[in-house]
C-alpha cells in the first residue's frame, strides 16, 4: 500500500472510530390503537383492555420478555414480563366517581395475545365501594405524546365470552360515552359512565 493510501485509510478510521455511531432515522411515535369494554358481572365492574401496539414496539418487547437472553421466550418470561405490564397499565387507567379518589383497579391476571400484536388485558374492582343509588364515573385511560393512537370504548359484557364463564346476576346497571383530550402530560382518553347501584 502507497503512503497516500494508507494516510487515507488512517484517516477513515480516525474519523469513523471518533464519530458516534449513526443509525437509521427511528420513528420517535409508536402508535397504539386502544379500546376499553366496561361491564358488571354480579357485584363486580369489569375493565377489558386492548391495544394493538405496532411491530417495532412488539419486537421490543418481545426482546425485553427475554431476560436470560438464550434467544428463546419461555413461558415463565412472558408470563411475568405481561404480568409486569398489567401491572403497570392498572396504574394508567384511573377510576372514579366525579371529583372523587381513584378506585383501584385490579388486574385479573388474564392476558390474551391476539393476531396482530393485539394483546387483551383484565381488570376489576367492586362495585359497593361506591354505594347504592346513582354515580357519575369517569375512567382515563393515559396514554402519552409517544404512543398516541385511537381509541374506543363499549358498554357491555364482550360477546365472545362463553356464556357460562361469570356469575350472570349483575348488582347495576352501566352506560356511557367516550372521548379523547390531549393534555400537557400526553393524550388521555376517557369514558363518562353512568353507575346504578
Amino acid at each position: 500500500m502507497n503512503p497516500a493510501t494508507r494516510m487515507m485509510a488512517a484517516a477513515l478510521a480516525l474519523a469513523f472510530g471518533c464519530c458516534p455511531r449513526v443509525q437509521a432515522h427511528e420513528s420517535p411515535v409508536d402508535p397504539v390503537s386502544r379500546s376499553v369494554t366496561l361491564w358488571i358481572e354480579g357485584d363486580r365492574l369489569r375493565v377489558r383492555y386492548e391495544e394493538q401496539i405496532s411491530e417495532r414496539s412488539a419486537l421490543l418487547e418481545l426482546y425485553a420478555m427475554d431476560r436470560n437472553r438464550n434467544g428463546i421466550i419461555q413461558d415463565d418470561e412472558r408470563d411475568a414480563f405481561l404480568g409486569e405490564k398489567a401491572k403497570r397499565l392498572a396504574g394508567q387507567l384511573r377510576l372514579s366517581e366525579v371529583s372523587g379518589p381513584a378506585v383501584k383497579l385490579t388486574p385479573t391476571g388474564t392476558v390474551t395475545l391476539r393476531r396482530g400484536w393485539r394483546q387483551v388485558y383484565e381488570f376489576v374492582t367492586d362495585v359497593s365501594v361506591f354505594g347504592r343509588g346513582p354515580h357519575n364515573l369517569t375512567l382515563t385511560v393515559s396514554g402519552s405524546l409517544q404512543q398516541p393512537g385511537p381509541f374506543q370504548a363499549t358498554i357491555g359484557r364482550p360477546r365472545d365470552l362463553p356464556a357460562g364463564e361469570g356469575p350472570r346476576e349483575k348488582v347495576g346497571a352501566l352506560s356511557g360515552a367516550a372521548s379523547s383530550a390531549g393534555s400537557l402530560r400526553g393524550v388521555e382518553d376517557r369514558v363518562d359512565l353512568q353507575l346504578t347501584l
